[in-house]
């Protein structure tokens, strides 16, 4: 491997720390040190990968859409056996998630406390 690509200590595979008020890094785990002159070209690169809304399964057959995994639950409404679920917090943090049930064939909707 190069040194100048290296994030990582070649040696014990450290992460190298940022420098402060120096010329050379060194590494904190063992005794490997680089010149920061051989970094000056060095560059980062992101790559941000979104999904496209167009192309998301359950966005393209309504009558199959369900907002979260679904469990093993009876709809008291149209007695499927199967719903959908999502949490999240509503009440103080010391207390349980509510948790929110949606049924993927007719949409009824129902929450518990836990």
């Amino acid at each position: 491997m190069n040194d100048e690509s290296q994030d990582f200590c070649p040696h014990c595979e450290s992460i190298l720390p940022l420098p402060v008020n120096t010329d050379i890094l060194k590494c904190r785990n063992c005794t490997y040190q680089i010149n920061l002159l051989n970094y000056s070209k060095k560059s980062v690169k992101y790559i941000l990968n979104i999904n496209d809304v167009n192309n998301l399964k359950y966005m393209k057959n309504k009558s199959e859409e369900h907002f979260g995994p679904l469990v093993d639950r009876v709809c008291p409404k149209c007695g499927s056996k199967k719903m959908s679920y999502t949490t999240q917090q509503t009440r103080s943090i010391d207390e349980g998630q509510t948790i929110f049930y949606i049924c993927p064939k007719c949409k009824y909707q129902e929450s518990e406390y836990s």
